[in-house]
């Protein structure tokens, strides 16, 4: 397998450096700033996979523009599946409001999402198979499974 991953945070990048030092992991890893482009040719990959990415302050333009980008860097009927922050969540609607469904909560910018949005973000690009709900104490997410159409 043929695994790369990207983060926006330096020093997640150099946590996870270690960690495949340490596990002899192969991997491709790369610092990415979370508002550009993906730095991957057009069908690169079979699947992308993000674990709340998409809960940083993006504004739904900067959404759409990387859902686009996913839809680009993933060959057809390519799998994108991901995790979010649900509107079920215990801390939705709690902070100061940011922007829409976007809070500030002990110092962090959360965006949460509902199963509405999720849809009107992917249905250009994606056809979604499945949105379920799952708790990881003390997050509640939706986890989306779909292919690129």
């Amino acid at each position: 397998m043929d695994v790369h991953a990207i983060d926006s945070s330096k020093i997640a990048i150099e946590n996870i450096y270690q960690k495949i030092r340490e596990e002899k992991i192969s991997l491709n890893l790369k610092h990415f700033q979370a508002r550009r482009d993906l730095p991957f040719s057009n069908s690169y990959f079979d699947a992308i996979y993000s674990h709340m990415f998409y809960n940083m302050s993006f504004t739904d333009e900067e959404l759409k523009s990387l859902f686009i980008e996913s839809s680009r860097v993933l060959r057809n009927n390519g799998l994108l599946y991901f995790s979010v922050r649900s509107d079920n969540d215990v801390l939705y609607n709690k902070g100061k409001k940011i922007d829409s469904n976007i809070y500030e909560i002990n110092g962090f910018q959360i965006r949460f999402f509902t199963k509405s949005q999720i849809k009107s973000f992917l249905s250009n690009y994606f056809e979604i198979k499945k949105i379920m709900e799952s708790y990881e104490e003390p997050i509640s997410l939706y986890l989306v499974f779909c292919y690129k159409k």
